[in-house]
């Protein structure tokens, strides 16, 4: 049975909860990744000027 969240309709199916799966296991290093980034000043390249 699907759920929906914020009138998105999530699917449930193998594919669908192997991806999930794949980011609760995966997510604390991509927040420290970004967390880092931000700390550190990452930033966007600079823009082309005409």
């Amino acid at each position: 049975m699907s759920e929906i969240i914020a009138g998105i309709r999530l699917p449930d199916s193998a594919i669908a909860r192997a991806a999930t799966q794949l980011v609760r296991d995966t997510e604390d290093d991509l927040l420290s990744t970004t967390v880092a980034a931000s700390s550190f000043g990452a930033r966007s390249p600079p823009s082309a000027s005409a």
